[in-house]
């Protein structure tokens, strides 16, 4: 036990009130002072090393002081080498896949049960959860979901009926499922695009498990909306041209691949569902139907609900606003003219 005084350590070995034999009045009598004598070690110990704390932390404040503005200039310029190498260092670190260099990796270490080619086979998740229906792999248990019914969560909204049968049926041209394009559809009436700093090392691995990692932080750009080579990508396409068709054609142009009889059951739908949709699409009308100059297109946040988590956004939670005099929030997204450009 640690004590911080000997009031602690006369109170801890007191004479006990009722009476006491020899044997055991010479055993507390052995503990206090062992106590004491450990309590002042630690003191003393304290204090020597607080004096040459403070007798270090004098010599580097005077030496600081006596240095020329060269010689302070090479210690920074020192602190800085030495900063750079223990951030490479810290780097390898992070590139390692556990107890093992990418690098190193090799076929032949993968091994247990169900290996096929070299790679673990999980076979299909066709065991269901007689509660939340969850679909899992046969070596899952079977509380591991919902906890066998106690964890009720609330049932998912119908996906709309263009999606469904997106993730659902085939594409009658290539003849495999339309899921298997989902991010080329995904993408093409994207409103944004992922800008981030890749770890190249892995991500261009050509052994092992595909990894994507990244260094600092993950954000969505949206460029101008007004393209400067008139052709549109991304959010321009709904801004620059609110025909359907137009819209249709020009996406068609940008990944030829895709089915343009799916494609367009997936535009018409977010014209019909989507609040940010209508919101550009009507920006993109007054904005050239007024002929302005000058604009400021505020995606307001006027919910209140949790955002931490997602919610869904629904047309009476999303306001975009043209009023120049109007003051953007703290959750707003700003577009405005600049350089005659918004």
């Amino acid at each position: 036990m640690t004590y911080t005084s000997i009031e602690q350590i006369e109170t801890k070995f007191a004479k006990p009130a009722e009476d006491e034999n020899q044997i055991d009045r010479n055993k507390r009598l052995k503990a206090k002072r062992q106590a004491i004598r450990r309590f002042n070690d630690s003191q003393r110990s304290t204090q020597a090393r607080f004096k040459t704390t403070m007798s270090s932390t004098s010599r580097k404040q005077k030496s600081r002081s006596e240095q020329t503005t060269e010689q302070k200039q090479n210690a920074k310029k020192q602190k800085r080498i030495k900063y750079a190498a223990k951030q490479e260092q810290l780097k390898k670190q992070f590139l390692k896949l556990g107890c093992c260099n990418i690098d190193d990796y090799m076929e032949g270490i993968v091994e247990g049960n169900e290996i096929e080619n070299s790679r673990h086979r999980f076979e299909r998740m066709s065991n269901s959860c007689e509660y939340c229906y969850a679909l899992k792999w046969k070596d899952e248990t079977e509380g591991f979901c919902c906890q066998s019914g106690k964890v009720v969560l609330s049932p998912l909204s119908p996906a709309p009926p263009n999606l469904y049968n997106l993730l659902t049926s085939n594409d009658p041209v290539l003849k495999e499922p339309f899921v298997n394009q989902i991010r080329l559809y995904n993408n093409v009436l994207a409103f944004t695009s992922l800008r981030t700093k890749v770890i190249d090392d892995l991500a261009t691995a050509k052994k092992g498990v595909y990894t994507l990692k990244i260094q600092g932080v993950l954000y969505q750009q949206i460029s101008d909306l007004m393209p400067d080579n008139k052709k549109p990508k991304f959010a321009q396409i709904y801004f620059y041209d609110t025909d359907l068709n137009n819209q249709l054609q020009r996406r068609c142009k940008i990944f030829p691949q895709l089915n343009s009889n799916m494609l367009k059951m997936l535009q018409d739908e977010l014209h019909n569902i989507n609040p940010f949709v209508k919101s550009f699409t009507n920006a993109g009308n007054y904005f050239r139907n007024e002929s302005i100059s000058d604009m400021e297109l505020i995606i307001h946040n006027t919910h209140g609900k949790d955002m931490i988590q997602y919610n869904q956004p629904t047309a009476s939670e999303v306001a975009v606003i043209l009023d120049l005099d109007h003051v953007p929030g703290e959750r707003d997204i700003v577009l405005k003219t600049h350089e005659g450009r918004l």
